[in-house]
């Protein structure tokens, strides 16, 4: 075997999967991080994914290599014996793809504008989940040789009536980064539109994983919903998302890029609608939960001349007790030292901090169970009605991070029905508050 096979200190073990035949594996590897300015790499926390071909005797046959196959957000499996099947991330949309082991050609099998889950292959054979923010889920099946997938269940046909449409945006960032992401609204808004009109920038939580166009019915992800009266939404996957490369992913912990970089790409992308005329200056707004909580925040107090309104959920807010009282290693990855190492940055990138700088209208949705404690998000909500700006502070009593189900606390139970009760009340408050302002 030669020296380029050898897999040691290269990442840490993601997975084996054998090939129905049993005479071939393949070993998928979780590269370890190598980021600048840091003596040592981290293999807690990889940048992306290796592919290895072996034997039936385990032994390293070949590198396996496709474009996307590398990111942390693709998953690959034998489709039969002589065919790898991956589902890729593709910017807001995810693709199926097929690699043949021995010719080493890689062909699309379906490139939708949308989202690809829980995809099982069988003898050349796949079943999937399929769904885009105007599409509820609903169950397909193709065979690799088969143009396109029959859909088989139709349980959400009522729900997919919601008459949205999406369009793809492209601008180049600052940094010379190829930036796109997915503007979604309602049919009857023509696109580009006749004059310039409102948008909501949305964020998912995270840091990590792929931000991706599927059907998001709920408070945290609205794209479903604040589309269908009227406000469109703005996703894009910034750094330290699982698309592009595993450079792109990685590039939020490099430097001091956390809490800065991926700020900036978004705005930019905001400046790219301004530009052409799809959006107009005075009316954007921003929402998020968890990390998406902390990019609206973040973005409220970096950007205050960009965003005219936020609304912030279960957010994450405070670097300096995070570190102190929540997941430290993971915070000092991203930001690339200690609070007591370089405690200016672990300020600069806390939005509690800095909410005397926000002068948008904030509203903010935090459960009084959640593991980020409601307190703080008390006093940013202070610090925004101390600045003079309208603020206001949903605290649903029992419910966690988002709102979704309750526990009632003396009999240890889920509550009936209270996650529909909140998820309607609180996106009545959001669709009101972006409404208003």
């Amino acid at each position: 075997m030669g020296s380029e096979m050898c897999i040691r200190d290269r990442g840490m073990l993601a997975g084996l999967d054998f090939a129905p035949n049993g005479e071939q594996a393949l070993l998928t590897i979780a590269t370890r991080s190598d980021l600048e300015g840091r003596p040592n790499p981290t293999y807690a926390f990889p940048g992306g994914l290796e592919l290895l071909l072996l034997d039936g005797a385990l032994a390293p046959v070949r590198k396996i290599v496709a474009p996307g196959w590398d990111s942390l957000g693709a998953a690959v499996a034998f489709a039969d014996d002589s065919t790898l099947v991956a589902v890729v991330p593709a910017e807001t949309a995810s693709h199926v793809q097929a690699l043949d082991l021995g010719t080493g050609e890689v062909r699309p099998v379906w490139q939708p504008n949308g989202a690809i889950y829980q995809v099982q292959a069988s003898a050349g054979r796949l079943a999937m989940v399929y769904t885009r923010a105007s599409h509820a889920y609903e169950l397909y099946t193709q065979r690799l040789d088969e143009p396109m997938p029959t859909q088989l269940s139709m349980v959400n046909a009522a729900r997919a009536q919601n008459g949205l449409r999406f369009e793809t945006v492209r601008w180049t960032s600052s940094k010379g980064q190829a930036m796109e992401g997915t503007f979604i609204h309602h049919a009857a808004q023509p696109f580009p539109p006749t004059k310039p009109g409102p948008v909501v920038v949305w964020q998912q939580g995270g840091p990590g994983g792929q931000m991706i166009n599927d059907w998001g019915g709920s408070v945290e992800g609205p794209y479903s919903m604040l589309p269908g009266f009227g406000i469109p939404v703005f996703m894009v996957n910034a750094v330290g998302r699982t698309v592009k490369s595993p450079q792109f992913f990685t590039d939020m912990a490099e430097g001091r890029n956390f809490g800065q970089l991926d700020i900036e790409q978004v705005k930019e992308g905001v400046e790219a609608l301004i530009g052409q005329k799809v959006v107009d200056p005075a009316r954007v707004g921003i929402t998020g939960c968890s990390y998406g909580g902390y990019f609206t925040l973040q973005s409220l107090a970096t950007y205050p001349n960009t965003y005219s309104v936020g609304k912030a959920q279960c957010s994450l807010n405070d670097m300096l007790y995070e570190f102190n009282f929540g997941w430290s290693p993971f915070l000092a990855y991203l930001i690339g030292d200690t609070p007591t190492g370089n405690p200016a940055e672990y300020i600069k990138d806390s939005p509690t901090y800095n909410a005397y700088k926000i002068e948008s209208p904030l509203l903010i949705f935090h459960g009084t169970m959640d593991f980020l404690f409601f307190e703080h998000l008390t006093n940013v909500h202070d610090q925004v009605k101390a600045n003079g700006v309208d603020a206001r502070f949903f605290r649903p009593i029992g419910y966690g991070h988002g709102i979704g189900g309750v526990t009632d606390p003396l009999t240890n139970r889920p509550v009936p029905n209270a996650g529909p009760m909140g998820q309607r009340f609180a996106f009545q408050l959001q669709l009101d508050w972006f409404r208003k302002h």
